[in-house]
């Protein structure tokens, strides 16, 4: 499938789209972020040319903006009337970011079990081992795109179980989407759950 879009026409459909997300997204910010990155859509995933490579400062920009975000979200729930409060705002937002988030604290990790620094560069990450198992590009984006959109909706479904209990559901959940494959399959392999430190190091 080969999308072709008019350069001309591209500022009128990216206003059109922005005048319908203004209408269902609260908060100004979230629809011109949202816009700003569904543009890139049908060039990054669809295209063959003018493909954009976000890089780290795109990357830190854009966990800045949801960042702002979520903290909004939860003043904006504070401010609402006790009948319109989400019951579990905090865990909420958790779940917003629950692909990035959890998927960060899995490999730092591993990095840190087998005696690396946490930051150091590596393909342990979700993105990584999808590919490995046969997935292109287009399909890893949409499976984890899938995958942190389910977790929003368990979230919102299972909100009057209080941010505690919401929280402790979402930890188990993340243990058995990010923690339990892997360790199932290195223990198939007959390799140890979690790497030693010191033959690490030794290597």
């Amino acid at each position: 499938m080969r999308i072709t879009i008019n350069r001309r026409e591209a500022p009128d459909l990216a206003s059109w789209i922005l005048d319908r997300l203004h209408a269902v997204l609260p908060h100004p910010g979230s629809a011109r972020s949202a816009i700003a990155l569904i543009s890139f859509i049908p060039y990054n995933v669809y295209g063959h040319t003018n493909k954009i490579f976000l890089g780290d400062t795109g990357s830190l920009t854009i966990g800045f903006i949801i960042a702002y975000l979520i903290l909004k979200f939860n003043q904006v729930n504070l401010s609402l009337p006790p009948e319109y409060m989400l019951k579990s705002a905090t865990a909420i937002s958790i779940a917003i970011v629950f692909v990035p988030l959890f998927d960060t604290i899995k490999v730092f990790i591993l990095r840190m079990a087998k005696g690396k620094h946490p930051f150091s560069p590596d393909k342990q990450h979700a993105h990584h081992t999808l590919l490995k198992l046969g997935l292109n590009h287009a399909q890893t984006s949409l499976y984890l795109v899938g995958l942190n959109a389910a977790f929003i909706l368990i979230a919102f479904s299972a909100s009057y179980l209080g941010t505690t209990a919401l929280f402790f559901l979402l930890l188990i959940q993340g243990l058995v989407v990010f923690f339990i494959p892997s360790a199932i399959k290195r223990k198939k392999e007959n390799k140890p759950i979690l790497p030693n430190p010191l033959s690490a190091r030794s290597a």
